[in-house]
């Protein structure tokens, strides 16, 4: 006997032997026990899932002469081996991309009314029936309402959404899903055993995974590989359909959870050097990071549609990272997957993107460090907790309060200074502010200047530094000493106190650049009664500086410096602060 390939020497001659396809098959059989066939029926699905193969068994089950009691068609009666053989008179098999025009149907409708030869109905099945024409259709609506007795119609189509609706409410539809890899695998390994050849597990799940859900894929890819080896084996199976080998995607997540840049560039290198293509191991690879966030959510991997022994490997992998993390992952790779077909240079666009997951760092939940940075300030408060509400900010309106040492005139003789020091860098306590002319102004300074300047200063600095100047608004009250000029927080402000403090360069920067007199910036709890609860909070003055005293009181801890990165300034000021100070992001 010449030879066939196995998926038509394998092709299913009973209902049971259908794969993946049990709640269309207990459907038919009912239906043939109770006697309740259909005139009309429309199959639909992907391909290689069935279809044809089921119309083929339903109409030998119809003319089986030897069926009696059981659905099954005997498969021995001349009936059956005409049909499996395609000379039946009574089953007509029809391409409809071929046969789609009126004439064609007309042709159809005459030959529907002769009487069955050989069993005891006519069925016809017609294979791609989407691709008739609209005029076609509307000639076979009359013959499929009201057909002639014991003819049965079955169309199959991968698009459904083309028939008409007219057509699809005189079927019966039945749709056919997508066989689960694992039944694909378990099938390969049958025929595998029966054909005598030798197939690894993970081969053939390699197999199943390509088929994509088709049998008929799977069966034509298996007879790909035994062409070029007796054995199947995983690593035959990439060599003759290009796949990269599944190892190199384990090596390649151990390589983003150790933040190993330069060996995630061999890998790439590795990959290309053995002929494999770039966009088959990013798909490849966001495929594996899939199942690793399933094995994370899941807690194992008992349920992924693997080979066994891939399992563990799994289960291993997936210890070093977070769910956040590997969503992260495969969000990514989706849209490099994406990039790839448009773009010029696919291995650059890969290795910037795997570099850039290596160096990404871990998720931080924004809930847990607000948790945190709630339970610290706290602490530092002596256990006391936050009130629910704040006061409105009054640093605009803020008076300016001459202590009693002071003269009550509007000027205060104010002390020679050294030269104002230069703005350091952003990434430091003063970030650099926006350039500007510095005068330094001789003679008393104008504290009636000074309280109206104080928006331009918040404002000017907020450029800078958005946390500091959004925190300047909480000042509650000013005072003046001297050169010193103290600023007055609320004792639920003690965190703002502290960022303030530590920024205190930039704050003189901002004075001297918008009034011309340089002052020393100081931060202390208001009492609320007109003095400190404490004593000021200590910052550190210019070098030149021969006044100034040290104070005795220790400083506030000093926040993390904040970072100019974030530009969403619709959060709120705390949310802001942990965002700056952890150099973070909104995912």
């Amino acid at each position: 006997m010449a030879y066939q390939v196995t998926a038509r020497k394998w092709r299913p001659q009973r209902f049971h032997e259908v794969v993946g396809q049990q709640h269309i098959t207990t459907t038919l059989t009912n239906a043939l026990h109770s006697g309740r066939v259909a005139q009309c029926y429309l199959f639909t699905g992907p391909r290689g899932v069935g279809k044809t193969t089921t119309a083929r068994i339903l109409a030998k089950a119809l003319n089986c002469a030897q069926r009696h009691d059981s659905p099954d068609p005997c498969g021995e009666c001349p009936s059956c081996r005409a049909i499996t053989e395609g000379t039946s008179m009574d089953v007509l098999e029809i391409d409809g991309a071929s046969n789609n025009s009126v004439d064609d149907v007309r042709e159809l409708r005459e030959i529907v009314r002769y009487i069955p030869t050989e069993g005891s109905s006519k069925i016809y099945i017609i294979d791609e029936v989407h691709m008739l024409s609209t005029a076609a259709f509307n000639a076979l609506l009359k013959t499929l309402e009201e057909p002639p007795e014991r003819v049965v119609f079955v169309f199959a189509t991968t698009e459904v959404q083309e028939v008409p609706d007219t057509i699809l409410s005189r079927c019966q539809r039945f749709n056919f899903r997508r066989i689960p890899t694992s039944l694909i695998a378990s099938h390969l390994e049958k025929i595998t055993a029966e054909e005598g050849i030798v197939a690894d597990q993970e081969a053939l799940y390699l197999l199943a995974h390509r088929a994509d859900g088709a049998l008929r894929d799977a069966e034509s890819l298996l007879d790909q590989v035994v062409s070029f080896s007796d054995r199947v084996s995983a690593q035959t199976v990439g060599d003759v359909l290009g796949l990269v080998d599944r190892s190199v995607f384990f090596d390649t997540a151990a390589a983003i959870a150790a933040g190993e840049g330069a060996r995630l560039l061999d890998l790439v290198g590795a990959v290309i050097d053995d002929g494999g293509d770039i966009e088959e191991f990013v798909r490849g690879f966001a495929e594996h990071t899939s199942h690793m966030l399933f094995t994370r959510v899941q807690g194992s991997a008992a349920k992924l549609e693997v080979a066994d022994t891939e399992r563990a490997r799994y289960e291993e992998s997936v210890v070093a990272f977070t769910e956040e993390d590997l969503l992260r992952i495969v969000q990514t790779l989706m849209e490099l997957e994406a990039e790839l077909r448009r773009s010029l240079q696919p291995r650059f666009r890969v290795e910037l993107a795997l570099v850039r997951l290596a160096h990404m760092g871990k998720a931080v939940d924004v809930g847990r460090l607000l948790t945190r940075l709630t339970a610290l300030e706290a602490a530092v408060m002596g256990g006391g907790s936050r009130p629910a509400s704040r006061p409105q900010p009054a640093a605009a309106a803020a008076p300016v309060v001459a202590r009693a040492p002071v003269p009550t005139q509007s000027h205060v003789e104010a002390a020679p200074l050294p030269p104002v020091p230069p703005p350091q860098r952003e990434d430091g306590p003063g970030a650099e502010l926006p350039e500007a002319a510095t005068t330094v102004a001789a003679g008393p300074v104008d504290t009636s200047e000074l309280r109206q300047d104080w928006p331009r200063v918040t404002d000017r600095l907020r450029q800078a530094q958005p946390t500091v100047g959004s925190f300047l608004e909480e000042v509650t009250r000013m005072e003046l000493d001297g050169v010193i000029l103290t600023l007055y927080f609320a004792p639920h402000n003690r965190f703002a106190m502290g960022l303030v403090a530590k920024a205190h360069e930039a704050v003189a920067v901002a004075i001297a650049q918008l009034t011309g007199h340089q002052l020393r910036i100081r931060c202390s709890i208001d009492a609320g009664d007109g003095g400190a609860a404490e004593p000021p909070a200590a910052t550190p003055p210019p070098a030149a500086d021969p006044d100034y005293a040290p104070s005795s009181s220790p400083a506030p801890a000093p926040a993390p410096a904040p970072s100019t990165r974030t530009a969403a300034g619709d959060l709120a000021p705390p949310v802001r602060a942990v965002l700056e100070a952890i150099d973070g992001e909104l995912v």
